[in-house]
């Protein structure tokens, strides 16, 4: 592949804000490979997990999360990832939140890449209306990046559309023992003061800039050396 590749949405909003100094270090070091599993299972239950309404049917009935966990583990590629997947699922089932789906459309940039920072859906958390964010990871996102993101969010929901003005954003991180459900940890935006959308477009297109350079360099070390892996 001689284009480089879309950073995982992740990634880019941790080396996205950084000054351009350290964009450099942390692309120089970045690895793109294949991750020994991938969270699409649980995310394709999120729906059940949150007790999201339907719209012909409204709040749906109860499922037990047993029946959930056999639904992910035959949605999984192997028996790794359908324990890590049921690890977050229990967590987030446990939350016992509720709310109704709502598609919000990504956010385009001037690189061709489209971002979706959210899940397509209003929870109702303690009153509040929120739209969350779930990162399954075991790395906790640093502040900087959790700004991107709900700064991503606020450009895309809140100033397109004046009946989400005030809609919350949260993040949600998990602990990472080496057994057991992994504690979902949830960080509200309350406070953060969002990127505009000169901003984020700008801090987009520099990392992606200086990820090409990079990316151009590893092509021709691989010619070099007569290797295809990079």
């Amino acid at each position: 592949m001689t284009t480089a590749p879309f950073l995982p949405e992740i990634d880019l909003a941790v080396i996205a804000p950084l000054p351009i100094e350290q964009k450099w270090k942390a692309l120089q070091g970045f690895k793109q490979g294949r991750p020994p599993y991938s969270y699409k299972p649980v995310r394709q239950r999120l729906g059940d997990l949150l007790r999201l309404e339907t719209p012909l049917f409204g709040a749906p009935p109860e499922v037990p999360f047993e029946q959930l966990a056999t639904v992910i583990r035959r949605s999984s590629r192997s028996t790794v990832e359908a324990e890590a997947n049921i690890r977050v699922a229990a967590s987030i089932y446990a939350a016992r939140w509720n709310g109704r789906p709502q598609h919000f459309a990504a956010m385009g940039t001037t690189i061709g890449h489209r971002l979706e920072y959210w899940t397509p859906a209003v929870l109702n958390i303690d009153g509040r209306a929120v739209v969350p964010y779930f990162n399954p990871r075991q790395s906790v996102m640093p502040s900087h990046a959790r700004r991107f993101v709900f700064s991503m969010m606020h450009e895309q929901i809140r100033v397109p559309d004046p009946d989400y003005a005030a809609v919350a954003f949260c993040i949600n991180h998990f602990s990472a023992p080496k057994i057991g459900p992994r504690e979902m940890r949830t960080t509200f935006d309350d406070g953060v003061p969002p990127y505009g959308f000169d901003e984020l477009q700008a801090m987009v297109a520099e990392t992606y800039a200086v990820w090409a350079e990079v990316w151009a360099g590893r092509i021709a070390e691989a010619r070099r050396s007569g290797s295809s892996a990079f």
